[in-house]
């Protein structure tokens, strides 16, 4: 068995805007980066975690408004890869095969599927709540309304 732990979670809220439709309705969209390591046998993994890696419906101008495992925000590919399964992809052995030997190339010490499912499960265990950062300094969607409101008065 793998040795997994994981460090505290750290945050880095950028800004919140206006975001959705009449379909959707109106929210405030935080811009947001959590991040921690998770380390496996004493070696760190980065997995950073962001609003909008999601949407409502599949409509880009609908993100969701609840972190996910960045790809693109310097989450380690290993981790990204190993996130990227689902659950039933456990029962084909033979896409397991092929997976777990790439794996092994990027770190040699995940050698066995269950390693590889010890290893899922810490990252699905990982995923934290977006209320659990929540801040003063976040503006609410009625702020967001408001100095919209004020910058369209301004230019008339």
């Amino acid at each position: 068995m793998l040795k997994i732990e994981k460090t505290e979670f750290d945050s880095i809220y950028h800004n919140s805007k206006i975001a959705g439709n009449d379909f959707t309705g109106f929210y405030a969209l935080r811009n947001i980066d959590v991040f921690n390591d998770i380390m496996i046998n004493d070696t760190a993994f980065t997995a950073v975690y962001q609003t909008a890696e999601t949407f409502f419906n599949n409509d880009l101008d609908c993100p969701r408004d609840d972190l996910a495992l960045s790809k693109a925000g310097g989450t380690h590919k290993l981790l990204i890869k190993i996130n990227d399964l689902y659950e039933s992809d456990f029962e084909n052995v033979d896409y397991m095969t092929v997976f777990l030997a790439d794996i092994k190339e990027i770190y040699s010490e995940i050698d066995s599927l269950e390693k590889l499912r010890q290893v899922y499960d810490a990252i699905n265990d990982n995923l934290p709540l977006l209320s659990e950062f929540e801040d003063d300094a976040w503006e609410t969607l009625e702020q967001l309304q408001k100095k919209q409101s004020d910058e369209q008065e301004s230019c008339e």
